[in-house]
């Protein structure tokens, strides 16, 4: 789980940086300023999309929900299934649980027979990063239907001949 939590923030951080470079595109693609000030506006603007067409910082934002239903759900401290999505997995290093250790044994029920779930620690360099990364998602907009934007992949970089 940490693994995918370190995979998540650099996925959100490369999104970021290949926005910003087509920011810059937009600034270096047109000789007349108020065109590049509105390239450089509609580049930030451009959603990363899955093959099927999907924003994919919106995805990431439902793609953990299913984890408190699943069996190990029972150990770790996931966020609920009808809450906004926790996919830095934050919600499994809340403190106040036991610390997940290797070994199965050390998950021992509380006073009234509750297991007591195991957090992921999440050290604070990584919890800023995961907070900035899950407030880029949360701000994150579906394109509506009337503007349609460059279908982005890092092979297509949006760039036109003008």
């Amino acid at each position: 789980m940490k693994e995918l939590r370190a995979h998540s923030i650099r996925c959100v951080e490369l999104v970021v940086l290949w926005r910003d470079q087509f920011r810059y595109l937009a600034l270096i693609g047109s000789k007349q300023r108020t065109i590049r000030k509105r390239r450089a506006q509609t580049a930030i603007q451009v959603p990363y999309l899955t093959n099927e067409n999907v924003n994919y910082l919106l995805k990431m934002k439902t793609d953990t929900i299913v984890f408190a239903s699943m069996t190990i759900g029972k150990y770790f401290n996931f966020a609920p299934e009808n809450s906004r999505g926790d996919p830095f997995l934050i919600q499994t290093s809340v403190s106040g649980n036991i610390i997940a250790g290797n070994r199965a044994r050390a998950i021992r029920k509380g006073k009234e027979g509750q297991l007591i779930k195991r957090t992921i620690p999440l050290g604070d360099d990584d919890m800023g990063k995961a907070k900035a990364c899950e407030e880029m998602i949360l701000y994150e907009r579906p394109v509506s239907s009337t503007s349609k934007p460059t279908s982005a992949s890092p092979g297509n970089t949006g760039r036109n001949n003008d």
